[in-house]
């Protein structure tokens, strides 16, 4: 039986209310951990403007989250916006590109990103969707090395191009770390990895959420397996991440990756930020130019970071 008319004004007001609990957690739990050399840091950024800083701030993880309700249930259809050929399309589409999402959400957390890096000269582009209520790490790692396998498979020679957000990061290390295909991969970035876990685990809704403690044994079972990677890797991180606390969950203590800071943008933000977008098309056409590895259409236009 439908809801009667009453109800539906209550209904819809509810992922509203969430979304407004979520992101004011978050952000008490941020300007809690911030310890004093960060908080000259956001000083400098700001212009000594803070206070509006962090209100920009909570306001854009409140629009951000609310585009990532909007657009959750995009990956069933995500091959209409990702539109990834069906065979190899050859090396002027550039090397497959398999986006790894992050806890809680799905494929279309890439939706802006695709779109940014089709405009680049990628055209040859996979999502993968795992379920953050079920799935343990291992079976997450397992998927990546999956698809990198089925990518392999199709488009022999070609190589392939990691990036991951948050937990999509985490195991694209881990898939490094220890998979045989590694060597398959030509480049790799991940955005706000939880590289040490995040001391807000604890409030996750499962077991794979609340395995991402600070320094906890998730994190000791993958630094127990690095090694510096064979290929190049990017780890970007958001001096505004208010979801890896303390800021050093961020910090990546393996050898051989790149760190790198974007601007100052919420957690999720970074995969609606388009200068985001930009250092990592950035960093893929400095890696693959260097491996000598085809870009993708020539006359192509990266975004402007900005």
């Amino acid at each position: 039986m439908p809801p009667a008319p009453a109800l539906l004004p209550l209904l819809a007001a509810l992922p509203c209310l969430g979304v407004l609990v979520f992101c004011s957690a978050t952000w008490w739990r941020f300007w809690r951990a911030v310890d004093p050399a960060h908080r000259q840091r956001l000083h400098q950024l700001s212009l000594g403007r803070v206070p509006s800083l962090g209100a920009a701030a909570f306001a854009s993880s409140l629009l951000v989250q609310a585009a990532a309700v909007a657009l959750y249930p995009a990956f069933l259809a995500r091959g209409l916006w990702l539109r990834p050929p069906q065979a190899d399309p050859g090396p002027q589409a550039g090397p497959p590109v398999l986006f790894v999402h992050g806890y809680m959400h799905t494929a279309s957390a890439w939706l802006p990103f695709s779109a940014w890096f089709r405009a680049a000269g990628y055209r040859d582009l996979h999502a993968l969707t795992y379920h953050s209520l079920r799935d343990d790490f291992p079976a997450i790692v397992a998927r990546v090395e999956a698809e990198v396998r089925r990518l392999d498979a199709a488009r022999p020679g070609r190589g392939v191009v990691l990036v991951g957000h948050s937990l999509g990061g985490l195991a694209i290390r881990q898939f490094l770390n220890t998979s045989p295909l590694a060597g398959r991969v030509l480049a790799a970035a991940t955005l706000g990895a939880p590289h040490q876990g995040s001391a807000l685990a604890g409030l996750a809704m499962s077991p794979l959420g609340r395995s991402l403690g600070f320094r906890g044994p998730l994190v000791r079972t993958v630094e127990a397996a690095d090694r510096p990677p064979r290929v190049p890797c990017l780890s970007l991180s958001s001096p505004m991440d208010n979801i890896v606390l303390p800021r050093e969950g961020l910090r990546i203590l393996a050898p051989g990756w790149r760190e790198a800071e974007t601007a100052p943008v919420c957690h999720l933000g970074m995969v609606f930020h388009r200068p985001t977008a930009a250092m990592v098309l950035d960093f893929l056409d400095e890696s693959l130019r260097a491996r000598g590895a085809p870009r993708g259409d020539a006359g192509a236009q990266a975004p402007r970071r900005r």
